[in-house]
């Protein structure tokens, strides 16, 4: 019985050091809202999403997903969801599915990633020269 309870407090308190190892190696692993954003060709000002709808991005240890929601309808407008890869700086999207997303499905997009705290920041330009900042928050 003693064996078995050491075996036990061993194996847990390992998969608790594991998982905060992966943590902190994979911070933006989560469920994220996004909060202020940039977009367009040129320079322009932050902007809060608009009142009524939601975007709303899932990160695994692989893969995001990202979805627009529409609080109305009760219907997503947009998305995309694809493998990614994180070095601490670099955020590396593969668009493999999407909607709303045509132009985009199939392309690999670099972004500029810093965490802090409970918020990440993304900067970045898509293929066609589209500039995107955005704020997001994690929720969960």
């Amino acid at each position: 019985l003693v064996l078995i309870s050491a075996v036990l407090i061993t194996f847990c308190t390992s998969a608790r050091i594991q998982k905060t190892s992966d943590q902190t190696i994979k911070p933006l692993t989560g469920t994220w809202e996004l909060k202020m954003y940039k977009y367009g060709y040129s320079t322009s000002e932050f902007r809060k999403f608009p009142k009524g709808k939601r975007a709303i991005q899932l990160i695994t240890d692989d893969y995001f997903t990202w979805v627009h929601l529409d609080s109305a309808t009760k219907k997503i407008y947009a998305s995309a969801s694809g493998r990614y890869t994180y070095d601490g700086n670099n955020f590396v999207v593969n668009v493999d599915y999407g909607l709303g997303m045509d132009s985009y499905l199939g392309v690999q997009s670099k972004y500029t990633v810093k965490v802090e705290d409970n918020l990440y920041f993304l900067s970045g330009e898509l293929v066609d020269g589209f500039i995107i900042e955005e704020i997001w928050e994690r929720i969960h």
